[in-house]
């Protein structure tokens, strides 16, 4: 990526023409993007073969990446480079003092990460404004057209009692449900009455089944997006009074007793009880004993043992000095989006930040978020090699 002062002075005249184009790159990963978030649908889940078509479309990316590919800077590719160097490193030095003997899942999902970046790093500069606003459009319709089979043949809405989990895969496609709610508040309401109207009908849909499926992760990130788009300045202000209302009538049901008893005890605390662990389905204590499984292998980790956090898996698997760097590493979208988003107002860069601030969160509560597991962060990785590589993106359309 350029440096700060040659991003400020390349593109001081906003978009160019080429920003309204849809070129055949463009086409060609919104259909990849369909794909891969149609991949979390119930039945195609069920059936076993997600994790086939998945691997089938990206290496039909990275084989693409491959010819199109014009350089990589180094820099664009440091940090990765020196987590792949590091995650061998420690395998190696597992293997020679401790019981591990095998490639752990977070090991494999990190790498997944790497896969999906590297191949959108290999396409360069060839995207524009209206391939990211194609390739949003295409991922949320796949994610509508999941969650609107969850409800219509699923147990969502067939009379199913709240207090139990109507699908067992819910926190993978809660994420991408919640991240299509993202693409359509960041892209779905630039033109037209018509596409507003239905954009906000798909995010009510998308809402609903989040909150039936009761991802609790995905929930909690509700307040912490509608935080974000009222305090960040540049937001139009349509965006921000449909997040004042939403969180309005949010208040106004918790004032409900009726309605404070499904969201509260029932969604949020699953009817467990009103204490952290309780809510948490464990998660408190796998906290408190924190200390007490990384005492055999404070540094270097046992690199075996799995918890509901990336933070503690990182921890417990690498120790201190393989899970720190991991943890740092994670947060790396995060970190550029933010240093980012203070020089320039584009509506992409702001969308890898609150993507990469939800997922965050869900790291917090999740084992390989947000590397994994399989694909369901894909789209935090798609979208963050591409601003890596194109300038005109960062300095682009603002928000």
């Amino acid at each position: 990526m350029y440096t700060v002062n040659n991003r400020r002075n390349k593109f001081e005249n906003g978009q160019t023409e080429s920003d309204h184009v849809l070129t055949k790159y463009g086409v060609f990963f919104g259909i990849v993007c369909f794909l891969t978030a149609l991949t979390q649908m119930p039945n195609i889940v069920d059936a076993g073969i997600s994790s086939q078509i998945a691997r089938i479309v990206w290496t039909i990316v990275f084989v693409i990446s491959l010819f199109v590919r014009k350089r990589i800077r180094v820099n664009e590719i440091t940090p990765l480079l020196i987590m792949a160097i590091l995650l061998i490193i420690m395998n190696v030095v597992q293997r020679l003092f401790s019981e591990n003997t095998y490639v752990t899942t977070l090991t494999e999902c990190i790498f997944l990460s790497m896969y999906v970046y590297i191949s959108s790093v290999g396409f360069h500069d060839v995207f524009t404004g209206k391939d990211i606003d194609f390739i949003a459009n295409m991922y949320s319709i796949a994610s509508v057209l999941a969650a609107g089979y969850l409800l219509l043949f699923g147990n969502l809405l067939r009379g199913l009692s709240i207090t139990v989990y109507a699908y067992a895969s819910k926190n993978s496609l809660g994420v991408v449900l919640f991240t299509a709610i993202i693409l359509l508040l960041n892209y779905g309401f630039n033109k037209g009455k018509l596409r507003k109207i239905i954009s906000l009908a798909f995010i009510a849909e998308l809402t609903a089944c989040i909150f039936l499926m009761k991802t609790r992760a995905m929930i909690v990130c509700f307040p912490v997006l509608g935080i974000i788009y009222m305090g960040y300045s540049s937001v139009k202000r349509k965006a921000k009074v449909i997040c004042i209302l939403t969180l309005t009538i949010c208040v106004i049901l918790l004032i409900n007793k009726h309605f404070y008893d499904i969201i509260i005890n029932q969604i949020l605390f699953n009817n467990m009880g009103h204490s952290f662990a309780e809510a948490s389905s464990g998660r408190g204590e796998q906290w408190l004993n924190l200390f007490y499984e990384m005492r055999r292998y404070p540094l270097i980790g046992d690199g075996k043992t799995e918890r509901e956090s990336l933070i503690l898996t990182a921890l417990i698997q690498f120790g201190l000095l393989g899970g720190v760097p991991i943890i740092l590493y994670s947060l790396w979208p995060l970190r550029k989006s933010m240093q980012l988003i203070k020089l320039y107002k584009s509506k992409h860069v702001f969308c890898l930040f609150c993507i990469s601030v939800a997922y965050s969160v869900d790291s917090i509560f999740e084992q390989l978020a947000p590397f994994g597991p399989g694909v369901r962060c894909f789209f935090l990785w798609l979208l963050f090699g591409i601003l890596m590589t194109n300038d005109n993106l960062v300095q682009g359309e603002s928000v």
